[in-house]
């Protein structure tokens, strides 16, 4: 398994966007194109959260009502369109871990 934080830099990072995030958002990624940040909204059981998809000035906000996973297979499969996430889905999605 591959940690989010590597080294002392990327510790910092992730705690800054704790810190800067509204309360009840918990950030787990970021999109290359647009900067939109990804967030579980932690409200009530984790089992239960849902994902927001922030732009960098919190202006604009898109839910996604389902785990992570079910929002990423979705996204990648064309699902779910979104306006801060550029996608095209492929025909056979794939993830690969860096």
């Amino acid at each position: 398994m591959i940690s989010p934080i590597a080294d002392e830099d990327s510790l910092d990072d992730f705690t800054t966007d704790v810190h800067a995030a509204p309360e009840g958002l918990v950030p787990w990624g970021t999109a290359a194109e647009g900067g939109c940040t990804l967030y579980r909204r932690a409200d009530g059981p984790p089992d239960r959260w849902t994902i927001t998809l922030c732009d960098i000035e919190f202006s604009e906000q898109e839910d996604y009502d389902g785990p992570v996973s079910a929002f990423l297979h979705d996204l990648l499969t064309g699902k779910v369109v979104s306006g801060l996430v550029a996608v095209t889905p492929a025909r056979k999605p794939a993830f690969w871990p860096r």
